[in-house]
């Protein structure tokens, strides 16, 4: 863990890096930990997979039309991982070690972004 110090201002933030293929990856913010070991210490480079929790706000620094704007908890009480997530249509709207998968239990409902890790094939 890293603590910057961002020019211009006194504002402190802590700095979770996280190893990725593009080795881009740099999480920023006390997010907290992930609620499964399936999901990853911080998102995708879209956020897809960034633990959050109900009504945390977490997502909400990313794009909400293209980026993981969305946390699975505050719009699912039936699901058990809570992560940032996005509509999607195919694995490429979901970003790096993401894919696009229908809800399980209701398959008539939109798509949304999961961490490869996550997802259990048949």
């Amino acid at each position: 863990m890293v603590t910057l110090l961002w020019a211009g201002c006194l504002d402190t933030r802590q700095v979770f890096v996280q190893p990725s293929p593009d080795a881009g990856l740099v999480c920023v913010g006390n997010y907290p930990a992930p609620n499964d070991p399936c999901l990853p210490e911080c998102g995708n480079e879209i956020g897809v997979g960034q633990p959050c929790t109900k009504g945390g706000y977490e997502c909400a620094d990313f794009d909400l039309l293209t980026q993981a704007a969305m946390c699975t908890v505050d719009f699912s009480s039936t699901t058990e991982l809570a992560f940032c997530t996005r509509p999607c249509s195919v694995d490429a709207d979901c970003g790096t070690g993401a894919i696009c998968r229908e809800d399980p239990e209701d398959p008539n409902a939109s798509k949304g972004c999961v961490p490869e890790t996550c997802v259990d094939e048949d």
